[in-house]
């Protein structure tokens, strides 16, 4: 653990926690901004205790952020649009939080993974019986995730990791055995629960099958289960999350982030990440399991995916988004002369 966080917590009185904390994974003040209340209640912190670290940790940051900033002359708007954008190919909303920003923060990797095999991928009746969040990996899986592990290791050689997952069992395992790449402890880990795969209900239903194909029939992206989520719920979600890996990268110290998640739920990051129009989601490839996603930084900054790599297959350009997508449905220009459209063969006038 640093001096600066160890003097953070020498000031509350917190010097006690330390070893609690390290135990979570915590070395520098940065990484106290990854843990949630519950996180830190584990380590042995009371409420208030909590409260006063995460106040006195964001004060930290924003006084070492401030002597910084002094320290580096400050260039202009324009330049830093021209020069430094924030987040490549992100929403503009996204882009446009960053004006604050000097620097290329962050890492220079992004990396998506989906977990290994499963239970439900080898036998998808299961899931009447077995919560979806409470899949184990099969025995093909752990050797995925073993094998993501010695990938990952070779693909970031000696430079530093963080990994964020969600915190299903199957991806929590496929984390397990990719660790076991790199002695224990090695890098900071944070479930986030915004990375579980999308809803399709509770247990599956009797109708589970009628349902896939009134999906087929609706539109894949907007067509939402039972009890469940679509894949428009799942694009809220993975916009909310890349919101806060963009303000984590202020503090990133990570050469790499990594964050292993699901099918549905990472293609869906990868659209809203690369603003792709979202009817490219129904004729988008599902990720194998335990296959990577490698985003890496541009020479103007920029993430672009360099690759995928798949279990026992050499490194591939990106095939993800295969196409645009179904054709666009007509849609009224404004023009008060233009034909009606209707989806009622009778409405419709030339």
């Amino acid at each position: 653990m640093d001096r600066s966080l160890t003097g953070v917590l020498a000031s509350l009185e917190l010097d006690a926690f330390t070893s609690r904390l390290e135990e979570l994974g915590v070395r520098q003040c940065a990484d106290v901004t990854f843990l949630n209340d519950e996180d830190l209640k584990q380590a042995g912190l009371n409420l208030i205790q909590v409260r006063k670290l995460q106040l006195q940790i964001r004060q930290w940051l924003e006084d070492n952020r401030a002597e910084q900033q002094q320290a580096t002359p400050e260039p202009s708007r324009k330049r830093k649009a021209e020069e430094w954008p924030w987040l490549s190919r992100c929403p503009r909303h996204f882009t446009s939080f960053g004006s604050d920003h000097s620097d290329h923060s962050g890492p220079r990797r992004l990396i998506f993974i989906r977990h290994g095999e499963s239970e439900a991928n080898v036998n998808r009746k299961i899931t009447a019986t077995v919560p979806d969040h409470n899949l184990h990996l099969t025995e093909r899986g752990r050797q995925q995730a073993t094998d993501a592990g010695h990938r990952l290791k070779a693909l970031v050689g000696d430079g530093t990791l963080r990994f964020t997952c969600s915190p299903y069992v199957r991806t929590r395992e496929t984390l397990n055995g990719m660790l076991r790449a790199w002695a224990p402890d090695s890098w900071p880990c944070h479930e986030d629960v915004r990375l579980r795969e999308q809803e399709f209900g509770n247990y599956d239903p009797p109708d589970i099958k009628d349902q896939h194909k009134e999906k087929s029939d609706f539109g894949p992206f907007f067509y939402r289960f039972s009890d469940g989520e679509s894949p428009a719920d799942c694009y809220d979600r993975a916009h909310s999350f890349l919101e806060s890996l963009r303000r984590s990268f202020q503090v990133e110290t990570a050469e790499n982030h990594v964050i292993v998640g699901h099918g549905t739920m990472l293609v869906v990051m990868l659209i809203c990440l690369f603003q792709k129009n979202v009817s490219i989601f129904d004729s988008s490839r599902s990720l194998e399991n335990a296959e990577l996603v490698v985003c890496e930084r541009a020479e103007d900054g920029q993430f672009e995916i360099s690759y995928t790599w798949a279990p026992g297959e050499e490194k591939k350009s990106c095939d993800i988004f295969r196409s645009e997508g179904p054709a666009e449905m007509e849609i009224w220009n404004g023009d008060p002369n233009s034909r009606m459209l209707s989806h009622d063969v009778g409405n419709a006038t030339a």
